[in-house]
């Protein structure tokens, strides 16, 4: 279980990943690349991830529908809701990957925070669309 904890950190980095659910949310633009943990976590705070936390921090649902630890806590599968980016066509699980092989490249602080890199130092971790709506995260 030690290893699923390391695995939701990564969770907050797929900011961005879908449109707002309704008109009375607040969008904000944010250009430029993420240099702080400070603009990582003000990320998180203004855009969709894949789960949030309710208000008494359990891990729910956001542009995930559902999600399950594999392999003893190392690998975790997540299922993405039906979204679409702001152009109109549909998030798909390949974006969310991409999304998180530029953090990792970018040497994203909120990356380096939970100790996870992708082929990099700490835990390494691998991630793949085996279809359009499932994402899977393991860590070596």
């Amino acid at each position: 279980m030690v290893a699923a904890s390391r695995l939701l950190p990564l969770l907050g980095l797929l900011a961005g990943c879908g449109d707002a659910p309704d008109a009375s949310r607040l969008r904000v633009v944010v250009t430029g690349a993420e240099t702080s943990l400070a603009a990582a976590l003000e990320a998180e705070a203004t855009q969709p991830t894949l789960v949030t936390r309710d208000s008494t921090g359990g891990i729910v649902a956001a542009l995930a529908t559902s999600w399950r630890f594999v392999d003893d806590g190392r690998g975790l599968i997540l299922r993405l809701r039906p979204v679409r980016w702001a152009d109109g066509k549909p998030l798909v699980a390949r974006d969310v990957v991409a999304a998180l092989r530029r953090a990792a490249r970018r040497r994203d602080p909120a990356l380096l925070a939970s100790g996870i890199a992708l082929g990099g130092r700490g835990a390494t971790m691998g991630a793949r669309a085996p279809i359009d709506r499932v994402v899977e995260l393991r860590l070596a």
